[in-house]
């Protein structure tokens, strides 16, 4: 699978990679910019548009099989089904992204047997009042934080009463950076009832491919966890 090996800038999305050929671009201005390596710039000539929707549909951290890769499974589409098999419940607290995490949830079918729903929470007061933020928490560690995503992942679960509490909040630029959390500066919360955790990714595109690079990334952490649960 080329685009798992040859994207060049891990911070990169299959949706910004789609997006760019689309609208027509070159595969050579891709190697150019520096996202795709030579080889990935000739697969992407040689095969028809299907194949390569297909491989950039099942681009993720952990290589699909054989039977995934053929049906073209989107991630949202592989973490609903993991969701289903183990009668998981989700619910979503997206500051930065707006929404678009939940968009891509619900852009697969039936999605309603186990997304429950989402808050979007851009403004302090918001993630103090609809999810229990402590004001002290984003006083002295700010709103694009591990210990901000995390009070963020853990509020939405009991608010909405769900098995998982998945969290987003980052710098998706031009404003907003300091030296220490520059643009791109991004953290993912995921909360169970048997643990918490947070990510962090430094991302490094403009203000719309931040954002969804960083949606990408929190579907591969809540993804990764699943497939991990119950593994054993």
């Amino acid at each position: 699978m080329i685009f798992l090996n040859e994207v060049t800038v891990p911070e990169i999305s299959s949706s910004q990679i789609r997006r760019e050929l689309e609208a027509g671009t070159d595969p050579q201005v891709l190697v150019e910019r520096g996202w795709l390596s030579l080889a990935a710039a000739d697969f992407l000539r040689q095969n028809s548009l299907i194949q390569i929707w297909r491989e950039l549909d099942t681009s993720t951290t952990n290589p699909p099989g054989a039977e995934q890769l053929a049906q073209g499974e989107s991630l949202e589409a592989r973490v609903g089904q993991q969701l289903l098999a183990k009668k998981l419940t989700l619910a979503l607290a997206e500051s930065c992204t707006g929404g678009l995490v939940s968009h891509r949830i619900t852009n697969v079918p039936g999605s309603s047997d186990y997304f429950i729903g989402g808050v979007v929470s851009y403004a302090y007061a918001a993630k103090v009042s609809l999810l229990g933020v402590k004001w002290e928490t984003l006083q002295k560690y700010g709103a694009v934080s591990s210990q901000t995503v995390l009070e963020m992942a853990r509020g939405v679960r009991l608010l909405l009463k769900t098995d998982i509490g998945l969290s987003v909040s980052c710098i998706a630029g031009p404003g907003g950076a300091t030296p220490a959390k520059p643009v791109g500066t991004s953290w993912v919360g995921l909360a169970t009832a048997e643990g918490e955790w947070s990510r962090h990714f430094l991302l490094h595109g403009d203000r719309l491919a931040n954002k969804e690079a960083l949606a990408e990334k929190a579907l591969e952490m809540l993804l990764e966890y699943l497939e991990k649960k119950g593994a054993n």
